[in-house]
């Protein structure tokens, strides 16, 4: 095989997802970057996916196609990492899309300011509505973990165009079945990386095309709760009281909106939401007020709640009073 400089390596898990990994590859397709390998990791589907590759793998040099027994998103993208080449890596889901002609200019920008982070605007998709989400400028990376613990930045990866020598031997937490993308970020952060922002709108986050957002289980709350000890434990030694305090708070608050699921599911499901539901969930709100925490029960409201204007004002009206 000839040598090749590859200036970026794009990693895609996928499992059961063939319809919506079509329009991700073609989304990819449309960049304006040569010097590129996408690499799909077949995580044990049983929709096609690996009859489609072995039939349209010849036509594009570009892909690199692994598949695996299901193992889970973290030990997919540890092969992936196990096999890229390129000097930036780019973790992207497969029910996501890039903007066109986005990614040559983001890989020269980070080439040019010797970047090991680069972190990008973004835009959710959220069922009918989408909203844009630009991240504070913040270079310093212990402040970069004090805003992530706080739910004031988002953690996931699939924003961030990272240097693979910086990675260097870390791996995901095959482990973690939730929230594995911010126990990495976590030791990313941790290592001092450089980090600079990108003026521009990269990826498209559909929220309401993951499964696990879709079905909240009892067994996806004691995951959460699995990864947050984790990354307490990480963070024990390096991270002041107050922010893992605070840390610890939004966990709770997560685990108790998500602990009712049947609640979350209605929500998710655009389903109608009576009476009952609407005093199950204030009675949530009510033991969250406890919290003293105003600030992210409103941004959980904002992401879970966002269709039901019924919901937001019964909310809203609620957080009026002070929190004890």
């Amino acid at each position: 095989m000839i040598n090749v400089d590859i200036d970026l390596s794009i990693i895609i898990p996928t499992y059961n997802n063939i319809e919506l990994l079509k329009k991700c590859l073609d989304s990819i397709f449309k960049q304006n970057l040569n010097s590129i390998e996408i690499i799909i990791i077949n995580d044990g589907s049983i929709d096609g996916t690996d009859q489609y590759f072995s039939n349209n793998i010849t036509t594009n040099h570009n892909i690199k196609y692994y598949k695996q027994q299901n193992k889970g998103v973290s030990s997919a993208r540890n092969l992936g990492l196990d096999n890229a080449n390129g000097e930036y890596v780019l973790f992207v889901d497969a029910d996501d899309l890039l903007y066109d002609e986005k990614l040559s200019s983001y890989v020269a920008y980070a080439k040019s300011n010797k970047a090991d982070v680069v972190i990008s605007d973004y835009l959710v998709k959220f069922y009918d509505k989408e909203f844009q989400v630009r991240p504070e400028r913040i270079n310093i990376p212990s402040l970069l973990i004090e805003n992530s613990i706080q739910g004031k930045l988002h953690s996931a990866l699939w924003n961030k165009l990272i240097k693979r020598s910086f990675i260097e031997e870390n791996r995901f937490d095959i482990k973690l079945k939730y929230m594995e993308d911010q126990l990495f970020w976590v030791y990313l952060l941790l290592n001092e990386p450089v980090i600079k922002y990108f003026d521009g709108f990269v990826y498209i986050y559909n929220q309401f095309s993951k499964s696990g957002c879709q079905l909240i289980s009892y067994n996806s709350v004691v995951e959460s709760n699995k990864a947050y000890n984790r990354i307490i434990e990480v963070l024990a030694d390096t991270t002041d009281i107050y922010s893992l305090k605070i840390f610890t708070n939004r966990c709770l608050i997560t685990t108790l909106l998500y602990s009712d699921y049947s609640i979350a599911n209605l929500c998710f499901n655009k389903k109608y939401i009576d009476s009952k539901i609407e005093k199950r969930i204030l009675n949530k709100v009510l033991i969250l007020s406890y919290l003293n925490d105003k600030e992210y029960i409103t941004y959980v409201v904002k992401c879970f709640f966002l269709f039901s204007s019924k919901i937001k004002f019964l909310v809203k009206n609620f957080l009026k009073g002070d929190c004890k």
